[in-house]
């Protein structure tokens, strides 16, 4: 049984040491790849997670998907007393993905970190859950290399986000034999998460390449019919 690493001051500064590895790391890939088609998230905001541990979860997702050409487009919700205001005061639409973390799935599949749930004609939804990432973060803690915890956590929950994304942009498909797409994740893949060293398989990488795509299409066709219906509406003339 693994105990949580206490953060002292040491801990702290290693963390943002890391953290900013990881963000430049990003930074520089994403300057050597212009992106095939960007996917929006629609993050919720959650107690579950603090600042540092979204930049680095959102910088992990971004590493992940990187190879597949895909960027993606966080939104930031926040709900408040009066509603959802800014980007998601809007209802989700059909290509949207509501993203939230929660302290726990089904405990009954401890090891079960994320599920997706694609709806048909509606948006699809993404559930990652903390408790699972600190497990399995503590579980590797020798494989760390002197990572802080919080930080193997965050890159756990962006892999495992992007692993759900796979199911949203290619629902249907089966698992993948191995990778970041494999049907359950062991020690090797999750040290491989760590490292930076797993990835999508050649196939997974061009079929999500492809459904993104194909998705970013769609959705500048549907915004394009709503523009034209709009501008064919007739208008009244004011009479004095």
């Amino acid at each position: 049984m693994f105990d949580p690493r206490v953060h002292d001051s040491a801990g702290i500064l290693r963390l943002a040491v890391g953290l900013l590895g990881v963000v430049l790391g990003a930074a520089s890939l994403a300057a050597e790849q212009t992106p095939a088609a960007t996917v929006t998230l629609r993050v919720y905001d959650s107690p579950h997670l603090s600042q540092p541990m979204s930049i680095a979860l959102r910088a992990a997702t971004e590493d992940a998907l990187a190879p597949a050409g895909i960027a993606i487009r966080w939104l930031a919700c926040v709900a408040r007393a009066s509603g959802l205001t800014g980007p998601c005061a809007t209802t989700p639409g059909r290509h949207d993905v509501v993203v939230r973390v929660v302290a726990s799935h089904d405990r009954r599949d401890p090891e079960r970190c994320g599920f997706s749930l694609p709806l048909t004609g509606g948006p699809a939804f993404v559930s990652l859950a903390r408790e699972c990432a600190a497990r399995v973060s503590r579980a590797l803690e020798s494989a760390q290399a002197g990572m802080p915890v919080m930080l193997g956590e965050a890159r756990i929950l962006g892999y495992t986000l992007a692993h759900e994304l796979a199911h949203v942009l290619l629902p249907g498909r089966p698992h993948s034999r191995d990778g970041i797409f494999a049907a359950r994740l062991d020690r090797r893949h999750w040290t491989g998460v760590l490292s930076g060293r797993l990835s999508f398989l050649e196939q997974d990488i061009e079929q999500l390449r492809t459904a993104a795509v194909t998705r970013q299409a769609a959705v500048a066709s549907e915004a394009r019919g709503r523009v034209a219906a709009t501008d064919s509406r007739p208008r009244g003339i004011l009479i004095r």
